[in-house]
This record gives structure tokens, C-alpha cells and sequence, in this order.
């Protein structure tokens, strides 16, 4: 071979692997970006520890900002209220109400028609 040729390939293949290198970084970004294409929320407990608190945080990944909980002990609606999250954003959310004893409290949180619960149980 000769040797203009093999450095030419050589060039070629480095540029090639740059070239997949950079493509891949980009794709990457694009793929870590939670905003991009994504449509998704999710609730859980600010303290999952302290099963005296019903308070919340809620983050959101959608283009709604809207979101409603409600509080029921057995049939009985404890709270309930209205709250915004801004798209790409998280929230913690007091509620006021403390979880009954002897029953389950359940937080219905609702976005759009959407639906997430959490319990508490205390005994």
C-alpha cells in the first residue's frame, strides 16, 4: 500500500469516529433533557419517614400546570385543593390535615385526567 493511502484512511477513519463521537454526545443531551418530548408527573412524600405528614412534592414534566389533591379517610373527604406546578419544575405542597388514626388516609392527586394516590396508615 501506499503510504499517502493509509494516511489518508487513517484521516478518514478519525474523522468518522469524530463525527459518531459528536453525533452520540448530542443524542445523549437530547435524551437526558426531561422536558423534551417527555409528558409525565409524579407525586410522592416530602418525608417519607414521618408518617405524622401528609405534605407532598410534586414534580412536573408536562405542559400542565395544573394539578388538585384530595384527602379521604374511608369515605370521608378530609381536604382538598387546588395547586400549580410549573412544567419542569418540582413542588412541595402542605396539606394541612393530619392522617386519622385507626383508618387509611389516601392523597388522590389529580392532573388533567390523571391520577396518582398515596396512602397512609397508622395504626
Amino acid at each position: 500500500m501506499n503510504y499517502s493511502l493509509e494516511k489518508k484512511l487513517i484521516i478518514i477513519a478519525a474523522l468518522i469516529f469524530i463525527a459518531s463521537a459528536l453525533f452520540l454526545f448530542w443524542q445523549n443531551e437530547r435524551e437526558l433533557d426531561s422536558l423534551r418530548g417527555k409528558n409525565w408527573w409524579a407525586a410522592s412524600f416530602a418525608e417519607p419517614g414521618n408518617r405524622e405528614s401528609l405534605d407532598i412534592v410534586v414534580a412536573n414534566y408536562s405542559g400542565n400546570p395544573d394539578f388538585r389533591y384530595e384527602v379521604t379517610a374511608g369515605t370521608e373527604v378530609l381536604a382538598g385543593e387546588t395547586f400549580s406546578v410549573q412544567p419542569g419544575a418540582e413542588q412541595a405542597v402542605h396539606v394541612s390535615v393530619l392522617p386519622q388514626t385507626g383508618t387509611r388516609t389516601q392523597i388522590r392527586i389529580f392532573h388533567g385526567t390523571e391520577k396518582q394516590e398515596l396512602f397512609r396508615e397508622i395504626r
